[in-house]
């Protein structure tokens, strides 16, 4: 008959809790339809839990030597290696197209579950089950608040208009805005000598803006713009 040291037993406990903890905040970003789902948290979490668990194991052994040993192992030296290294997966995750950014919570998540895989390999079970569900009550708890709170979006509006008339299209374009509640961070104006055009790129900030091509009709309504990108 196969008998497990108390040493494997721990590890075999630790791992358990780490799968068991890791899965819940899994499930929750596959429900989502994230890049990073179940199986990445788990393995995550896994992985830290192991590191960490293999590292006290490696120092208990070590401490047995004696004070004349000079070799020692400082586990949060390993636990921050590993979150530093989480960092270029979680980075991953993050994606921007235009303007527009997605994945950061992702990116969070996998830092959060590496820090649970951490204490977990640590054999603080009580901080990490807590922390799991505190993290779930963010996800799940507060989505629907996050989703009633008007969000800023930057981006640019490019004009393109005959120059003889650019200086008063860029008046009523920015009193348009101004009506609007969007607020013009800066300008750029470049002109075409050649074809007599100038194009006026403004950088903008809204919130919670819902009637976007009311304003473009607005802005195509002023005389002799050609062009507007949004």
């Amino acid at each position: 008959m196969v008998t497990m040291s108390p040493e494997y037993i721990d590890l075999a406990i630790k791992l358990l809790i780490a799968t068991l903890l890791s899965g819940l905040v899994g499930l929750e970003r596959e429900f989502h339809g994230r890049a990073a789902g179940l199986r990445t948290h788990i393995l995550v979490c896994l992985g830290a839990t192991i590191i960490m668990a293999s590292s006290q194991t490696v120092q208990n052994l070590f401490t047995l030597q004696g004070a004349e040993s000079v070799i020692r192992i400082d586990p949060w030296r390993i636990a921050a290696g590993i979150l530093t290294g989480i960092g270029f997966l979680g980075g991953g995750t993050i994606l921007k197209t235009n303007d527009l950014i997605s994945g950061l919570t992702t990116a969070a998540c996998i830092w959060f579950i590496a820090s649970i895989g951490i204490i977990v390999g640590l054999g603080l079970y009580i901080p990490a089950i807590m922390g799991t569900f505190i993290g779930l009550l963010v996800l799940i708890g507060l989505d629907p608040i996050d989703h009633r709170i008007p969000s800023v979006k930057y981006s640019q509006i490019t004009i393109i208009s005959e120059m003889e008339t650019a200086e008063e299209v860029e008046t009523q374009c920015l009193e348009i805005l101004k009506k609007n509640n969007i607020l013009v961070q800066d300008t750029a104006i470049s002109a075409d000598a050649t074809t007599r055009k100038r194009t006026l790129v403004m950088s903008v900030r809204s919130r919670g803006l819902k009637n976007k091509y009311q304003i473009l009709k607005q802005i195509f309504s002023i005389p002799h713009i050609e062009h507007i990108d949004w």
